[in-house]
């Protein structure tokens, strides 16, 4: 996950924390409220902050980027994994042009590698010459 994404659900998360406390925090009042939620429990913390409104977009808004959406994180992955194998694909592809290249070069410059290429590769022959082919069983 690129990192601006990290940032800025993590801005978006804390600017909803902040709202939420904002609304009920009053100018005189700052160091009771705090005294007060440090004194409940955690678990109606919790509930208190996934009952607000801006954590429920927020967490919709995540599940509709991260899941439902066209390009969410499944089909991201893919393509960079294909994106991976084609990359590989075209360094090998590329290492294999030029080795055809200096082959064919090879053969084009000198007749005697021509012939053995012929020789070798078509089983070509001049007449009066036996051909035998050997395999190996491996």
């Amino acid at each position: 996950i690129p990192a601006a994404i990290i940032r800025s659900v993590g801005f978006i998360f804390f600017i909803n924390l902040c709202c939420f406390n904002a609304a009920k925090i009053q100018k005189n009042h700052a160091v009771s409220i705090f005294k007060n939620i440090s004194e409940k429990p955690v678990f109606k913390q919790i509930f208190k902050v996934i009952k607000n409104k801006y954590f429920l977009v927020t967490v919709a808004f995540l599940v509709w980027i991260f899941f439902l959406d066209t390009n969410n994180l499944i089909v991201w992955y893919k393509d960079l994994r294909q994106l991976a194998d084609q990359n590989r694909q075209k360094v090998y592809f590329q290492n294999e042009i030029k080795q055809t290249e200096e082959k064919l070069k090879e053969l084009t410059s000198n007749k005697d590698s021509l012939e053995k290429f012929a020789r070798e590769e078509y089983l070509f022959h001049e007449s009066g010459e036996d051909v035998y082919v050997i395999e190996d069983s491996k």
